[in-house]
């Protein structure tokens, strides 16, 4: 295996569907070993690996540094379909397919019960047949996504394996700062490549940023003070211009023209004049120096979830029993309720049947359906072209509180609109807006998390404290969970049996 340098020169890139660019004039350098892409959702993060990849090409500019041999691998965020190769990765004999299956815990059957298997699990075998193809380039999209720490884990060693040249896109600033030398910052309309991983580079963002509103701050009181005294100088001149003015002096006062034919042949006149213009050109210099240094705070103003409580005593009971998750997997559960206020996590490790579970219940809700609101981890071509035709249905004014929604957790809502296939986290946005016009009495979320940048998962952790019904969410995201939910039930499981476990909180 062997590594690249590829550099993007003035790249740019736009999708048939949209008018706007999605990456501008990017000029950037990827080297060996790995470099982060960090970004909002929707700021060109995908685009970019599908660039480096050769999966899509450049509007503008050109990509340099790809020889005719090179061997690149695009390991997308999806885990609907098993990757390209897999059958010769499972019949493989070599050493470093052996090692790899090992790493990750790769089942000899895996390829064979890929419907049955978690997310999770897909999301290890994904990123071992893309390690095992040792591509001189490797761009993972999302690879934590769905995993537990322990599954996690497993991830980081075999990346750490690898010694091409590395293009990991997370919101893991664990997984960030364990392997990336360098992380590339997309904002929209800027790119900004950092040493180290996520968190010295949002330490250092921070630090520029705080410098910047200094700046901007500055400058901006001096062009107010400035402008103050211009304006000032104005009144003057223009009392002064009255008060040498021959307009309202009698015709036979010649003393008095006299004095006005004095300061005019004297000059004091100009002398005012000029400063007048020196100081409203310093004005517009000024401003100019204002308007470049010009800063907006990135914040997300939040919104609350709104909904209409379920009036009954509860909103389904779940008898004792066993779901039969596959032939050789069952989960065993004791009778649950779902009361109008419960919040509830689902937690557990991968293919424990958290999703399972979560469905099954949705399965027995007799709720009428718009109340009640199912995001799944993974979004189907399908599932998306169903939310976008009832999005296009919409009437003006609930498709402008979608939008609304959409701004608040952090992505640009007409670009989001404009795109054939939006990115996940955009069309999970997208989904929960939707739900929310039709005032849900449940909330149902599965891994709500994934997929989302930072700043949304605050807005969503906001939005779904304030909400009035209950909540039923399954997270491997310990941190999000314990804000929101007073019940948890754990799945554990042996040899194929999962067991369910309440503890309340």
């Amino acid at each position: 295996m062997s590594s690249v340098n590829l550099r993007f020169i003035n790249v740019s890139f736009s999708y048939n569907t949209t008018s706007e660019n999605i990456i501008s004039s990017l000029s950037v350098h990827f080297c060996s070993g790995w470099t982060g892409i960090a970004g909002p959702n929707g700021a060109g993060k995908t685009t970019i690996a599908k660039l480096a990849s050769g999966i899509l090409i450049p509007s503008g500019g050109f990509i340099a540094g790809t020889p005719r041999e090179l061997i690149s691998v695009y390991c997308r965020q999806e885990t609907e379909f098993p990757p390209e190769f897999a059958k010769e990765f499972m019949n493989s004999s070599c050493n470093r397919s052996g090692e790899l299956k090992s790493l990750l815990g790769i089942g000899s059957n895996w390829l064979e019960r890929w419907l049955t298997l978690s997310h999770g699990e897909r999301k290890r075998f994904q990123t071992g047949v893309s390690l095992w193809l040792e591509p001189h380039l490797l761009a993972l999209d999302e690879p934590t996504n769905h995993l537990d720490a322990g599954a996690r884990e497993l991830i980081l060693k075999a990346l750490k394996t690898y010694r091409g040249t590395g293009l990991l896109i997370s919101h893991d600033r664990e997984l960030l700062d364990a392997l990336c030398s360098n992380t590339l910052f997309i904002r929209p309309g800027s790119a900004v490549m950092r040493p180290g991983g996520i968190s010295s580079g949002l330490e250092q963002e921070r630090i520029e940023e705080m410098n910047r509103e200094r700046e901007f701050k500055l400058a901006s009181a001096e062009f107010r003070r400035v402008r103050k005294s211009l304006n000032s100088l104005k009144q003057k001149e223009n009392s002064r211009k009255e008060s040498i003015s021959k307009k309202n002096i009698s015709r036979n006062d010649h003393d008095a023209k006299s004095r006005v034919d004095l300061a005019r042949l004297t000059g004091k006149d100009k002398t005012a004049s000029r400063k007048v213009k020196l100081l409203e050109n310093r004005k517009e210099s000024l401003k100019g120096e204002a308007e470049s240094k010009y800063f907006k705070a990135r914040r997300i103003d939040g919104f609350t979830c709104t909904g209409e409580r379920f009036r009954g005593d509860r909103i389904l009971s779940v008898p004792q029993g066993i779901i039969t998750m596959s032939k050789e997997r069952s989960l065993e559960i004791p009778e649950l309720n779902i009361l109008p206020g419960s919040r509830i996590g689902i937690t557990g490790d991968n293919g424990t049947g958290k999703s399972t579970l979560l469905l099954h219940i949705r399965s027995l809700i007799k709720l009428p359906e718009e109340k009640v609101i199912l995001i799944k981890q993974e979004i189907s071509r399908d599932e998306w072209a169903v939310t976008a035709s009832a999005i296009n249905m919409l009437s003006g004014s609930d498709k402008g509180e979608l939008l609304s929604v959409v701004h608040r957790l952090g992505s640009e809502p007409e670009r989001v609109l404009e795109t054939a296939m939006p990115s996940p986290g955009e069309i999970r946005k997208l989904i929960l807006g939707l739900g929310l016009l039709k005032t849900p009495s449940i909330i149902m979320m599965d891994e709500p998390t994934n997929h989302m940048d930072l700043p949304s998962i605050e807005c969503i952790e906001e939005a779904l404290s304030g909400f009035e019904g209950a909540l039923v969410l399954v997270s491997h995201d310990h941190r999000f969970l314990k804000k929101l939910i007073t019940d948890e039930w754990h799945l554990s499981g042996v040899n194929g049996r999962t067991v369910l476990s309440s503890v309340l909180y």
